[in-house]
């Protein structure tokens, strides 16, 4: 199976005209539990879900408190190490994470009885131990574990870091029936989310809730939004694949602003702005604002599509990439044109210049991966169609090879 990546949608939560439900308890364990699920894995997630809230802590200022539940069921042997659980906790200078209420419960068939055995797990078999300067571990193992047992966890992990959320992930390397993450957010705090990977949600909703609270002298409410999605397969990952982050299912969270009616605080800027922050950068204006053409190339004719494939391919004869990447170049612009080498940034912001000044409709994107900057562009040819006149084609050119 070939996994596609879809592009990352960040986009401000708003409001959804759609009701949005919170969390309760796990349902009761029944004996479906045991056998509903037929597919394949080492184990599967049953339900898996999550809520995180945001709220102002006396003496802590804003803090997000998540509270986490699961049910799994062990399929086989290799699924037994799902039964044993860490939580890293991250230590500031100023203040820490901490996990809170931790409950978790084995459940196992009684064929003598008839009914459903279940071990919770004691205190002292949680145990905390720091893995650095930085993080400690809490870790715990459930009680009784065997093929077809089904465990329950529970467990509430509070931060004081909430421009970062931690990241919620839809799939696994075992399939998940049920995946839910909730989110309240107070109207001060303004986030953006990305969602990850090929698969769609099922459900996104959101609604504000009509309780009215106090912070300070204002009055406020929670937007209240949740994702849903249901039958998710395993994760798999495949050889063309740098890196599973980018091709796993999840959401990602970021802090854009936090604003009160006295104060404005904003931590993201939006791709408009970085765009326009990047062309006004000294490195970038001097490749991209140069009027002559990099030397002695020679003219080029034809059609745009002729031209631009004889000008990609005239420009990558004369001028080598230094096997450097970066957002920025990295050398002068007399430099580049005087040694003919540069990084990634400074080829593809050449060509991008000279592509433009032959009249073509021509834009540069910064691609990240394993954090390595590749500038690529994106050319675009208007053909004529039957049925929708004119309309866009688009090549890309990696000058990176």
């Amino acid at each position: 199976m070939h996994y596609k990546i879809t592009k990352v949608l960040f986009a401000t939560i708003y409001l959804w005209n759609i009701a949005a439900h919170g969390q309760g308890a796990l349902p009761p364990i029944s004996f479906r539990d045991f056998s509903d699920y037929d597919g394949e894995g080492s184990a599967v997630y049953l339900i898996n879900r999550a809520e995180t809230k945001i709220y102002h802590s006396q003496g802590r200022g804003w803090v997000a408190r998540t509270s986490y539940q699961f049910r799994l069921r062990v399929l086989n042997e290799d699924g037994l190490d799902y039964a044993n659980l860490e939580v890293d906790l991250y230590q500031g200078d100023a203040d820490v994470e901490r996990i809170d209420d931790i409950k978790a419960t084995t459940y196992n068939i009684n064929r003598e009885k008839g009914l459903i055995d279940q071990v919770t797990l004691g205190k002292e078999a949680i145990f905390t131990k720091k893995t650095s300067d930085r993080w400690k571990e809490v870790s715990f193992t459930l009680p009784q574990v065997s093929v077809n047992s089904v465990i329950d966890v529970n467990y509430v992990k509070v931060t004081p870091f909430i421009f970062n959320l931690d990241d919620w992930y839809f799939q696994h390397d075992i399939p998940v029936v049920k995946s839910r993450y909730d989110m309240v957010i107070p109207a001060f705090h303004q986030y953006v989310f990305g969602l990850n990977g090929y698969l769609e949600v099922d459900t996104l909703a959101a609604e504000w809730n009509k309780a009215k609270l106090q912070y300070g002298n204002y009055t406020y409410q929670n937007l209240e939004a949740f994702w849903e999605m249901s039958d998710v397969p395993a994760f798999q990952e495949e050889s063309f694949m740098t890196t599973r982050e980018d091709y796993i299912s999840k959401l990602e969270f970021q802090l854009k602003a936090v604003i009160t009616p006295n104060r404005e605080d904003t931590y993201l800027k939006s791709w408009e702005e970085v765009t326009e922050d990047l062309k006004e950068d000294f490195r970038f204006k001097s490749f991209y604002r140069r009027k002559d053409k990099f030397g002695d190339l020679p003219q080029v004719t034809g059609g745009d599509l002729d031209k631009a494939e004889a000008l990609y391919k005239q420009f990558k004869s004369r001028f080598k990439w230094n096997k450097k990447f970066g957002v920025f170049p990295d050398v002068t612009i007399n430099r580049f044109t005087k040694d003919r080498e540069g990084n990634t940034s400074a080829l593809g912001l050449a060509m991008y210049n000279l592509m433009k000044q032959e009249g073509l409709d021509v834009q540069t994107c910064a691609l990240q991966s394993l954090l390595q900057w590749s500038h690529q562009l994106r050319l675009s040819f208007p053909h004529e169609t039957d049925l929708y006149g004119r309309e866009a084609r688009s090549r890309r050119r990696d000058l990176s090879t």
